[in-house]
């Protein structure tokens, strides 16, 4: 045969096997919720592998599409004849998101990019829904100046995609679920629902079959009810007074709507209260699960005749507690400009062995160079009659302001690596134990330039860099390489010289229970006990009761305390929050200056800690220039004056998570604020 004919057939065949081998192994990626992410907050991406070809090890390659910022790796091997689904958690900080899968060799064997991804608006739920048809999704109102269009989109979630990460959960505000749709979960599918739910999630159950939720074990035990059977309901006008009474709007009445009789499933109360209808024929039902809220509707609204309501849409933004006003004209959402929360932590942590070099340092120090290579030289020379020396003379000045500046550079911010660590714990009981939900802020100070391994031990733990802020998405700046090890992590931190980075962790570990607290009381007066169950004493503690805050100080170790509250004896949340947060804005815009004075840094780390717990209360709506976003998990104000008790606990020197470095350092600093949001 020919040489030319043999390389022909050679390139065919290999052609022909490249093409068989791809079409072996297919690749797909979901990104965020149906295409929606959070404006801050982690989210999913999901990828389903199916190879039919040769086994082979590969690596997926999740990174933000030229952004810049994290990376994120999931290795995987994938034997012949296998399917595969992986949750990867990522943090919101770009709309475009690129998903690779490269084997061994480094070859990348398919590439997806996400595309047409929607962002939640600025300070609106995120709401999303595990609904048997389309059309049964939660719909919300149109905005008057919009075209057909409503300032609120809902995501259509699938069973097979639902996250069984309860980290890649944060995102979602409002869960709509639809009894048909329990059964097809997996137990680590519900056992994040759960979770998610118990750590301040709204979850709305509909009842589209009593067979169904009494086939489901976990939803069946649930729920605030146990159900028996059907009725038919001819008269409902308690659905419109609801609506009416909790919005406040004269609503359309859609007669069709009253005539037409209710499917409604009824059974005994166990728990909750009924938040419409009653005890005869209760069309909804509400339960606290932990920190979130249980909503279950006792009819189907997939089905006629709830779907052809003409309030539907405003049924559900008074559901989603979402104000009327945002569907207003006069309301045009208007530009935010919000500094991330991470700011504030890392204003906390920030190493003590940086310092800047003041301003009018800076000035006096062009000034002299200014002087010396200009007018100085010059009447030097001209005295020594050598102006031709100035090609010396002129070289040397910047050597030895060059020498200068480096020394001064050094003495201001060469020093030791320093690991620097705070994490804000939630404390979500059971029974005698708890499931703890930790943030934890980590900064990393490195006198070289250098990489620094990290790694969660963690049962459910992610890690990002820092956000810098919240315009439609949270920019990243850091370096970072997190290899997703199942539902835990490995990493890689670049930290340059003489810098300090913030890498936050999000994590979920079962513990035993640190602290428990009890209220006894009416509004106004209250009788607090507070038990800490651990080995070492909290330095310093407060409760936050109906609006306002009570100090109560030093909680023993293994002891119980119990304190008389009385309402004078508190402080306003609001004032205390802004007294508290007035240094905040201040030193997250001089963070990251070269220049400037050295007062940037927050001291106080209990008080301010706390205060971060509230930071919605620092927003104000006039001031659309200078706010602060930061996740649902963070902010507490929700829970500061619905009947809720809030503890937190300040444990100085002390550690809830597992350590993150993998390298030694020489200096250290571990704090751990506790926080426990109970029923009084």
């Amino acid at each position: 045969m020919a040489p030319k004919k043999v390389i022909f057939l050679a390139g065919a065949i290999f052609l022909l096997l490249i093409s068989t081998a791809r079409a072996a192994l297919q690749f797909d990626v979901f990104v965020g919720y149906d295409n929606l992410l959070p404006t801050h907050g982690w989210f999913p991406v999901i990828c389903e592998l199916h190879n039919d070809g040769p086994s082979f090890n590969a690596v997926i390659d999740i990174n933000t599409a030229g952004w810049g910022g994290q990376t994120r790796q999931f290795p995987i091997d994938l034997p012949t004849g296998t399917r595969k689904r992986v949750v990867i958690p990522v943090y919101a900080t770009a709309l475009t998101w690129n998903a690779r899968l490269v084997d061994s060799r480094g070859q990348v064997l398919a590439e997806q990019t996400s595309s047409f991804t929607r962002v939640a608006g600025s300070n609106l739920p995120l709401v999303a829904g595990l609904a048997r048809t389309v059309a049964g999704l939660p719909v919300f109102p149109e905005k008057a100046d919009r075209a057909g269009q409503s300032p609120v989109t809902v995501a259509r979630l699938q069973p097979a995609l639902f996250p069984d990460n309860p980290i890649a959960l944060e995102g979602v505000d409002l869960l709509y679920l639809n009894s048909a749709k329990a059964a097809e979960l997996s137990i680590g599918q519900v056992n994040a629902l759960i979770e998610w739910l118990q750590n301040g999630g709204h979850l709305v159950v509909a009842v589209e079959q009593v067979g169904e939720v009494n086939g489901t074990p976990w939803l069946r035990d649930l729920l605030p009810c146990e159900l028996t059977s059907t009725i038919s309901v001819d008269e409902h006008d308690s659905l419109q007074e609801w609506l009416s009474r909790r919005l406040g709007l004269a609503l359309v009445n859609d007669q069709n709507f009253n005539a037409a009789p209710l499917q409604v499933a009824v059974g005994r109360q166990r728990g909750g209260r009924i938040s419409i209808g009653d005890k005869t024929a209760p069309l909804a039902m509400e339960a606290t699960r932990g920190r979130g809220l249980l909503t279950v509707l006792c009819f189907s609204p997939e089905r006629e005749p709830f779907i052809s309501w003409k309030n539907r849409a405003w049924f559900w933004a008074n559901l989603a507690e979402i104000p009327s006003s945002v569907f207003e004209m006069r309301d045009r959402g208007r530009f935010v400009s919000q500094s991330s929360s991470d700011g504030i932590f890392g204003a906390m942590i920030d190493t003590t062995q940086v310092r800047k070099l003041p301003l009018s340092w800076l000035l006096a120090l062009l000034g002299a160079y200014l002087v010396v290579i200009g007018p100085l030289d010059q009447y030097s020379l001209k005295k020594l009659n050598r102006q031709m020396l100035t090609w010396i003379t002129f070289p040397c000045y910047v050597l030895i302001f060059s020498g200068l500046i480096y020394w001064i550079g050094f003495h201001l911010r060469a020093g030791e690596l320093e690991w620097n660590e705070l994490s804000v714990v939630d404390i979500l009981p059971d029974s005698d134990r708890a499931v703890l939900r930790g943030q934890t802020y980590v900064s990393i100070y490195s006198p070289v330039n250098a990489n620094y391994k990290l790694a969660s031990d963690h049962p459910f733990a992610a890690l990002r860099g820092e956000s810098a802020g919240n315009f439609g998405v949270g920019q990243e700046g850091s370096r970072l390489t997190v290899v997703q090890r199942g539902n835990s992590f490995e990493a890689e931190a670049f930290v340059p010289v003489w810098t300090s980075q913030l890498y936050v962790s999000d994590w979920v570990q079962p513990a035993p229970l640190p602290v428990k607290m009890t209220i006894s009381g009416q509004t106004g007066s209250w009788d607090v006990t507070v038990e800490n169950k651990m080995d070492h004493a909290l330095q310093s503690a407060c409760v936050v009761l109906s609006g306002r805050v009570f100090t109560l100080g030093e909680l023993p170790a293994a002891q119980s305390k119990t304190f008389a509250l009385k309402w004078e004896m508190g402080k306003s949340l609001a004032l205390w929050t802004r007294r508290s947060g007035q240094a905040f804005a201040r030193a997250v815009a001089s963070r990251h200056n070269s220049f400037g004075n050295n007062g940037g840094r927050i001291v106080d780390l209990a008080s301010s800690t706390m205060a971060a717990s509230f930071l919605s209360q620092l927003n104000e709506e006039q001031n659309t220039w200078q706010q602060f976003s930061s996740s649902s998990e963070l902010d507490l104000s929700r829970f500061a004056a619905d009947g809720h008790a809030i503890l937190m606990a300040w444990d100085a020197g002390h550690s809830a998570a597992s350590g993150l470095n993998r390298f030694s350092v020489r200096r250290m600093h571990r704090n751990t604020l506790f926080r426990l949001v109970t029923l009084p």
